[in-house]
């Protein structure tokens, strides 16, 4: 979770909703961002799947509605 934070933290960006929860071994958080274009959705959805242990990155892009990213 410290990982996913500090990505929005260095761009001093505060999500506009925030949920974090243990599901088994793993931790599943989602949260949303408002504000931003296209670009830096995408660009910081791949910063997110970089991240050692994340599995899975959803944006609003997606089928998803909401931006989630699962970290193990």
């Amino acid at each position: 979770m410290p990982r996913c934070l500090e990505l929005l933290a260095k761009r001093n960006m505060v999500p506009a909703y925030w949920h974090a929860e243990c599901a088994g071994s793993a931790l599943d958080i989602e949260f949303q961002l408002t504000g931003i274009d296209e670009h830096l959705e995408a660009y910081m959805a791949e910063c997110l799947r970089q991240i050692v242990n994340v599995e899975t990155v959803f944006t609003s892009g997606m089928e998803r509605p909401q931006r989630r990213a699962a970290c193990a």
